[in-house]
């Protein structure tokens, strides 16, 4: 008996000491402010900083979210305002629905003056941030419900499927974050939506679905079944969706079975996906040398395309998988840094492209193949971001290169820009 009435005590006295159930503690504006500045940074997207600041955002209430943004009111308009307002609708997206609903009259005017082509000018700048915005509440929104987010979408009677903001010149992205989050939950239901989508719809809406499905599916998917039921879902719009296929999705194959794919990427399987109609030009007696007889001279053929869009986006995704891959691979490494290929730092940014060269290539390599591209037309600038040059070397050193060469880089990069002589 008197150890039940201890351990009674000793309850009691643990209750006590705790906050009341439920009792929410609201932070200060200016002690989220000061959190928020040792994170934030001015390129956030290349920050490691990016992931912390998120879960730290995510922590907050809807009284502290509106509190900062009333004290900081410049934030309602700013990058780090709409990861508020993704974490806002992820609590309630009601008072966020119901504004743009309020205001949908003074977007469709904004629109107009923005011009149907958006045309630069402030009106197309204020509402590509509008649009930011909306887009940051509908991925909130979908990250708690992503079937309710999407079915809000839908024609006729969708909640936001009349805003100006979800028309053909913005909305047509937003479906990307709806699709990453019903694509991890409920596969088979994102695909089926996917199946079914409208052909009266703008086509590029499909597309964004495929690409939010390709993002979401979760890690043990059979990625070769995932394959062709994107091919046989896309139907008569495989010519359009195929890049996605091949870019996307087939992305997120390379890091669990590189060889897998690579096998289906070069079988009879993959043609319809990884071929483009090419046309090629021939003079009439070059034509007839070829083919023994008059032929059309422009000739239309199928080309099968180079892995390297997966490739690349395998290293923005999951780049750590992807190094250790490359490693073993220079061949790869230069036929990616090639300039007839396009630019990496599109979406892999330039800190990680330094460890790829460091990891992939002898000090002597390095300073060869850096050479080799200073001397084409390659962009040298997907391996430091424009600014002072004082910040371009320390970057720059990571490369394990030369003083010199990284002077000579370091004018390239520059050169193309009006900025002073720092030092």
């Amino acid at each position: 008996m008197r150890w039940l009435i201890s351990v009674w005590i000793i309850c009691c006295c643990s209750l006590l000491g705790q906050e009341p159930e439920g009792k929410e503690v609201t932070r200060s504006p200016e002690d989220l402010q000061q959190r928020v500045d040792g994170l934030w940074k001015e390129d956030l997207a290349y920050s490691e900083n990016w992931k912390e600041l998120e879960t730290f955002t995510f922590a907050w209430s809807i009284a502290e979210i509106k509190g900062f943004l009333d004290h900081y009111p410049d934030h309602r308009k700013s990058d780090f305002g709409e990861l508020l307002v993704e974490r806002w609708a992820y609590l309630d997206p009601e008072e966020l629905l119901e504004s743009f609903g309020a205001t949908n009259s003074e977007k469709q005017k904004l629109s107009e003056r923005a011009g149907k082509g958006l045309e630069a000018n402030p009106a197309e700048a204020v509402l590509s941030r509008e649009w930011s915005i909306f887009d940051s509440m509908m991925a909130g929104w979908s990250r708690k419900d992503p079937k309710a987010a999407w079915n809000a979408t839908k024609k006729p009677n969708g909640r936001v499927s009349h805003l100006v903001l979800f028309n053909e010149d913005f909305g047509y992205l937003t479906p990307i974050r709806i699709f990453e989050n019903l694509a991890a939950v409920d596969a088979a239901y994102a695909w089926e939506e996917f199946a079914n989508f409208p052909d009266d719809r703008f086509a590029n809406y499909r597309e964004s679905i495929l690409r939010g499905i390709s993002r979401g599916l979760p890690e043990e998917t059979d990625w070769e079944e995932a394959l062709k039921k994107a091919v046989d879902l896309s139907r008569k719009h495989l010519e359009q969706l195929k890049y996605v296929i091949r870019e996307n999705l087939l992305a997120r194959w390379l890091p669990h079975d590189y060889e897998a794919a690579e096998d289906w990427f070069w079988s009879e399987k993959s043609l319809m996906v990884v071929t483009d109609e090419t046309y090629y030009s021939l003079d009439s007696s070059t034509a007839r040398f070829l083919f023994g007889r008059n032929v059309d001279p422009d000739l239309k053929l199928r080309v099968r395309v180079s892995m390297r869009p997966a490739i690349v986006r395998w290293m923005a995704t999951d780049f750590n998988s992807s190094l250790k891959w490359l490693r073993e691979r220079q061949s790869v490494v230069r036929d990616l840094l090639d300039k007839s290929a396009g630019s990496l730092d599109e979406i892999v940014p330039p800190a990680s492209l330094r460890e790829m060269m460091v990891a992939c290539f002898s000090r002597n390599e390095r300073e060869s193949v850096l050479r080799e591209l200073l001397k084409g037309e390659a962009n040298v600038g997907m391996f430091c971001q424009v600014g002072k040059k004082k910040e371009m070397r320390g970057s720059l050193r990571e490369l394990d290169v030369s003083a010199d060469l990284i002077e000579q880089i370091i004018e390239q990069i520059r050169e193309g820009y009006l900025l002073d002589d720092d030092e």
